[in-house]
């Protein structure tokens, strides 16, 4: 099966490209911004897109927003140019309104609410792409997910992982104690794609979205700490008092790494484990194979 990969350069694309090399599955990278693959190669003919090209963190103002949504409209052109069948396009979790969690877990029918532009991008897109593959006849698999977590990546929690870890030394707030909140690591991550662009689906819905994430949510701490249990750290954990989880919760870099990834957002994934007939692991399983 042959496959175009766009925003391969990002942890994401990096960990999906890597995982499956010297499978059936041929990846052939796409440099959305220039129009080209990276490699050269004489394919005329692929099977699946998968969409992950994205501005992230440089999302910032309605200028972005547009050309994230442009980058959407590029992997259209793309598929139907090339007679490509199957987009799987990444979104978003935080599409979400947080007034969800107040109620448990979060389904695909849950309120939709994006509180940044990053989100309300990624909204915009899967609006876009939902109506023009139901257009062109091509199938769409959209895929929302939570915070991806590896070691090799540089998003947020993996950095606090990676810092603790050279620390020697972590603080145990109670709120990053308390909170549960889902999160994606390699192995779900690979199970996911490899179900989707095998196709291996009980019934065929052309257009589709599913939650994508670790079994059952974590706290912050737990997440960490079992990161730490995988890399053999021996990190001292410091239980900090309330007032004093109150003052540096005002520090901004301390708020932006870490305080972040304190709230809850737990993610209901069994949609896609029935639609996949599959079962995800729990994080800490996942984080130990």
């Amino acid at each position: 099966m042959n496959i175009v990969l766009s925003g391969f350069s990002g942890s994401i694309g990096k960990t999906i490209f890597n995982s499956f090399v010297s499978t059936e599955y041929n990846f052939f990278p796409y440099n959305m911004r220039n129009d080209r693959f990276e490699f050269e190669h004489d394919l005329e003919n692929f099977d699946v897109f998968i969409h992950l090209a994205s501005l992230n963190a440089n999302l910032q103002n309605h200028s972005h927003f547009q050309e994230e949504v442009n980058l959407s409209k590029k992997a259209l052109s793309l598929c139907i140019k090339r007679k490509i069948k199957h987009i799987i396009f990444f979104s978003t979790s935080q599409i979400y309104s947080k007034k969800n969690s107040i109620n448990g877990s979060i389904d695909e029918a849950a309120i939709i609410q994006p509180e940044n532009i990053y989100a309300s991008a990624k909204l915009e897109c899967e609006e876009f792409l939902l109506e023009a593959c139901k257009e062109y006849d091509i199938d769409l698999t959209i895929l929302r997910l939570p915070p991806f977590v590896d070691l090799k990546s540089s998003t947020k929690v993996s950095k606090l992982i990676k810092f603790s870890s050279r620390l020697r030394v972590f603080p145990i707030f109670e709120g990053a104690n308390k909170n549960r909140k889902s999160f994606l690591t390699k192995k779900n991550l690979i199970s996911v794609v490899e179900k989707a662009i095998s196709r291996e689906q009980d019934n065929s819905d052309n257009l589709s979205v599913f939650n994508v994430a670790d079994k059952r949510p974590i706290s912050t701490n737990d997440l960490v700490k079992a990161f730490h249990k995988k890399m053999e750290s021996h990190v001292v954990y410091i239980f900090m008092p309330k007032f004093i989880e109150i003052f540096v919760s005002k520090i901004p870099i301390i708020k932006k790494i870490y305080f972040n990834l304190t709230n809850n957002s737990s993610l209901n994934v069994s949609r896609f484990e029935k639609r996949y007939n599959c079962s995800l692991l729990e994080t800490q399983n996942s984080i130990e194979l």
